[in-house]
């Protein structure tokens, strides 16, 4: 199964990320979704202290990623721990949604021991 995460579609305009692009151009911005991807495949946060290991996976220098990281509020940053208001909302969301999905599916097994039907009865 694919995974995906919701994004604004109007996003190349955010305010930040034109001003992340004038300084630091297309790289810059790039390093920044893969960020962003990399927080959802890690539940919603990254390190400091994994820097290196981000910029082999992106084939790009330590201070890049640093920069990008500390750039205009486009993270916040506690102690080692870098997460972004905007991936967290979405995940948050997310878990409420699936929790809700799967209460609905519990009951709804509760109530009816043969609620999924066999191949042969949707004939």
């Amino acid at each position: 199964m694919k995974e995906y995460f919701s994004h604004d579609y109007y996003a190349r305009n955010d305010t930040k990320l034109v001003k992340l692009q004038m300084k630091l151009g297309y790289e810059g911005k790039g390093i920044y979704w893969d960020l962003i991807e990399m927080m959802y495949e890690q539940g919603g946060n990254l390190h400091l202290s994994e820097c290196e290991s981000y910029a082999f996976a992106m084939r790009t220098e330590c201070e890049k990623i640093a920069n990008v990281l500390r750039f205009d509020g486009l993270f916040v940053i506690s102690g080692d721990t870098v997460t972004n208001e905007s991936v967290t909302r979405r995940l948050m969301e997310r878990n409420e949604k699936s929790n809700k999905a799967a209460k609905s599916a519990s009951k709804r097994w509760e109530k009816d021991a043969n609620a999924m039907r066999t191949q042969c009865d949707g004939n």
